[in-house]
């Protein structure tokens, strides 16, 4: 076992034994453990720690888009809107545009989402694929409809409220 192993292990138990309260010292032992690329024990501490955010800045960073995803579908809306729109761009990397728009739609990334299928269903068009870009443009259409059926509910609610 060579010197930086010993280190690491140390760092290890003690981030094991830290009550979690000591919230500023676990998230110096994750910074350690991915400066380390002990990816593994980065983890265990942002779980225990429960911060989710930094969990998906950590699956994003290892391109783990499996344990994103498992991690959105467990935790949800849970997850800062900051997170959740570079969670979109990576899957759509991947051309896992279906999911990205879910993440969009479930994070409330209205504005995201509806950019998103308009750019989709551009390309769909320009590579003459139009029977995905009618369903992308009706996604949007439908996408549109529900905003603008909130916003009447909205509004009526308003003026309901006035009323009584």
């Amino acid at each position: 076992e060579n010197k930086a192993d010993g280190w690491i292990n140390q760092l290890i138990n003690l981030a094991r034994n830290i009550p979690k309260s000591d919230g500023d010292v676990l998230r110096i032992c994750a910074t350690c453990f991915i400066e380390e690329k002990e990816y593994d024990c980065a983890k265990d501490v942002f779980l225990k720690l429960n911060d989710l955010s930094e969990l998906m800045k950590l699956f994003m960073q290892l391109n783990d888009w499996d344990a994103a995803a498992s991690l959105m579908q467990q935790r949800g809306r849970a997850l800062d809107k900051g997170i959740l729109q570079p969670y979109a761009e990576g899957l759509l990397l991947q051309d896992r545009f279906g999911e990205a728009l879910e993440v969009c739609s479930k994070g409330g990334l209205v504005e995201y989402s509806q950019r998103m299928m308009k750019q989709l269903a551009d390309n769909a068009i320009i590579e003459c694929r139009f029977k995905d870009a009618s369903y992308l443009f009706w996604l949007l259409s439908k996408e549109q409809l529900k905003m603008q059926n909130e916003e009447g509910a909205r509004k009526f609610q308003v003026y309901n409220d006035m009323l009584l």
